[in-house]
């Protein structure tokens, strides 16, 4: 759509709306619906590419490469490809399929046998190390990240949800609010976590609150 006068223009039809589309540079990657399998295409409509036929879970663009997560007989596998669909390469057989890349690693969150533990990875597939054991379940919709701190919510000690971050460098991990609502999305911002949860009147709405877990905000309008 162009902001100036609304004029709409179709780039290419049967996506998936449900799954996560990303635009980089002149680039539009997308889910076409029904089968999860991995398509670019330009922002002009031209020039629409398979990049992978394997249903996957998660990906991430850095740079030239596509960093994408699978599942295979049970098991979260972590691949990536160049933009180009090109030089595809097995990074982790068994891994987890939220993740999130820093640096040189990639980050993600293991579940073995209902204990969650946080694992790191160079993105050429070498020195796997276990950082931390995270105590109590992890929603991994809710992870997210920013600089070296990890953000997600899980069930705090009275087995109410709440949200927390960990620090990389030293894993300490850090209550920052309670919730009310049994499930939320977050989102980190400007040293800010948007996220939802249930108002007074037991309405869903969004609410922020800073990094540090100080100065927390009903956004409703």
């Amino acid at each position: 759509m162009n902001l100036n006068d609304n004029n709409k223009e179709i780039i290419v039809e049967n996506v998936d709306s449900e799954m996560k589309m990303t635009i980089m540079g002149n680039w539009i990657y997308y889910f076409d619906i029904g089968n999860s399998n991995l398509y670019k295409i330009k922002t002009n409509g031209k020039n629409k590419k398979l990049l992978s036929e394997k249903t996957i879970q998660n990906y991430e663009i850095v740079g030239n490469w596509i960093y994408y997560s699978y599942d295979k007989d049970g098991k979260s596998i972590i691949e990536k490809i160049k933009t180009n669909g090109e030089d595809e390469t097995k990074i982790d057989t068994e891994a987890g399929n939220t993740f999130f890349i820093a640096g040189n690693y990639i980050y993600y969150i293991y579940e073995n046998m209902n204990n969650y533990e946080l694992y790191r990875i160079k993105t050429n597939g070498k020195k796997k190390e276990k950082i931390t054991q995270i105590s109590q379940e992890i929603y991994l919709n809710t992870i997210n990240f920013s600089a070296n701190e990890l953000y997600y919510a899980k069930k705090s000690e009275n087995e109410d949800l709440a949200i927390y971050k960990m620090k990389l460098n030293d894993k300490s991990e850090i209550k920052i609010v309670d919730l009310k609502a049994y499930a939320t999305y977050i989102n980190i911002h400007d040293n800010w976590i948007y996220y939802l949860d249930e108002s007074e009147n037991g309405e869903q709405q969004i609410f922020r609150i800073k990094t540090n877990g100080e100065d927390r905000q009903n956004l409703a309008l």
